[in-house]
Parts: structure tokens; sequence; C-alpha cells
């Protein structure tokens, strides 16, 4: 079963999405920097390393008792992972309009998966932060 992160007090938990794929997905960083663009476009998609990048969100400072920083997002693809259908379990139980035993299938043909998360975020639930977009005149 898996376990929730360990928050430090003031801290906030921000989101993690997985998605699971039968072949490795390829991460391209500029499309993904095309795409975002349209909707956030102070956005810096930048490739750390092969598979792996990271979201600046440029104009979306993030304050903290020390300073502040830009809010940034993660895009990981853990190669070094297994997946299970155990470690869906609460997720199959929750699967109302997808039939339980096609689920099920489907996570154990999965082979890959990508991450998405909030590394840097503070203050806003991630539905009101994506809306915090500056308008065209304040860029």
């Amino acid at each position: 079963m898996a376990h929730g992160p360990v928050v430090p007090p003031g801290a906030e938990v921000g989101y993690r999405v997985e998605w699971l794929y039968r072949d490795p997905p390829k991460l391209d960083a500029a499309a993904i920097q095309r795409a975002l663009a349209r909707a956030l476009p102070e956005t810096e998609v930048k490739e750390l390393d092969p598979g792996n990048l990271s979201v600046a969100h440029n104009g979306h400072a993030v304050r903290f008792a020390d300073g502040q920083g830009t809010a940034l997002t993660a895009i990981l693809n853990p190669k070094d992972r297994s997946i299970s259908v155990q470690e869906f379990q609460t997720a199959v139980e929750q699967t109302w309009s997808w039939p339980r035993d096609e689920a099920k299938a489907r996570i154990g043909r999965s082979r890959s998966r990508i991450v998405v998360m909030d590394l840097l975020r503070t203050g806003n639930r991630p539905a009101r932060w994506w809306r915090r977009r500056p308008s065209p005149t304040t860029r």
C-alpha cells in the first residue's frame, strides 16, 4: 500500500499524477514547450537528463521564509520502478465508469510510467494556481 508524503509543518502537499504506458514514451521538451506556450506563455521547459524534464513557471513566484523562487513542475520517467496492480489497488477500486477487470488488465500490461508533480508551490490549490496566468498586458 502506498503511503502519503511526509510534509513539514506549514508546507502544502502539491499534486502528483502518473500515466502508465505499455511502451516507454519519449518526452519531447520542445513539443511540450510549444503546447504549454498556448496557455502559459511564461513557462520554460528544460531537459534535465534523458526522459526527465523541469517546467519553470516564470511569473509565478513562490514565497518562502527565507526568500522566493519560481514555481516548478517535474515531468519524470522513472525507469527503475516496476508497476504492479497492487500498487494501484485504491485507484482501481475507484474506477466507477471503467470495469475493474479491464483496469487491472491494463495496469498489468504497463511497463513504463510518467510522473508529473509540483516541486515548488505554496498558497494556492492547483486549479486556482493554473488560472493565475498574467494577462497579456502585464507581461
